[in-house]
């Protein structure tokens, strides 16, 4: 399975892609909103992990978008 995290607390977003690597799973670690958009759109993922008050986008938008 694929992960996308999306989380602007670099500390936290390295745990939880540690916790998920450590299960098996392949994880990418976006630090924006804007940027998490990005990632989604060229890739392709199982589930992603948003943070819901991003520094520079509303996460609820994020999840919209």
């Amino acid at each position: 399975m694929r992960f996308l995290v999306i989380e602007h607390n670099p500390k936290l977003g390295r745990q939880i892609c540690r916790i998920l690597e450590d299960q098996g799973y392949n994880v990418t670690l976006t630090a924006s909103g804007r940027e998490g958009e990005e990632e989604a759109a060229r890739g392709s993922f199982d589930a992603i992990i948003l943070h819901v008050m991003l520094s520079d986008h509303d996460g609820g938008q994020v999840c919209k978008d």
